[in-house]
């Protein structure tokens, strides 16, 4: 299955050289697709590209069942979602369609990540997500 991630606003966004030889290195190590859309989430600031990054993850774990729920999560998914939700949670006020978008990857990766309840208590995530649920 191909998916196409670069839109207009994407490809704008990649456009600097360092992110540009960042997802070279990543492509010629021969990095999966998921693990480039993790390390784009990561390392990205731009709302718009990490909304459809995150509908991108959705579809591909809800499509793929507990096989690459569980293969995110090996590749340090849940941390990088949580620490995601830890910096939209500081805007002022949070942007509900991201908030949405992180949980609904989050509920899909966390029953097959065995440590989800430290890492978002490390991660100081768990009293944002208690919050959202009052």
């Amino acid at each position: 299955m191909h998916i196409q991630i670069m839109d207009f606003g994407t490809a704008k966004v990649l456009s600097p050289e360092s992110k540009q030889d960042k997802m070279r290195e990543m492509t010629a190590k021969g990095s999966t697709g998921m693990e480039v859309l993790l390390s784009t989430l990561e390392n990205l600031k731009d709302l718009q590209t990490t909304l459809n990054i995150l509908s991108i993850l959705v579809e591909l774990v809800s499509a793929g069942g507990g096989q690459r729920s569980s293969f995110l999560v090996a590749k340090g998914g849940s941390q990088i979602l949580l620490q995601l939700l830890m910096n939209a949670s500081k805007e002022s006020p949070p942007n509900e369609e991201l908030m949405v978008q992180i949980h609904s990857v989050l509920a899909k990766i966390g029953p097959k990540d065995k440590k989800f309840g430290v890492k978002a208590r490390l991660n100081r995530a768990l009293t944002i997500i208690l919050n959202l649920v009052k």
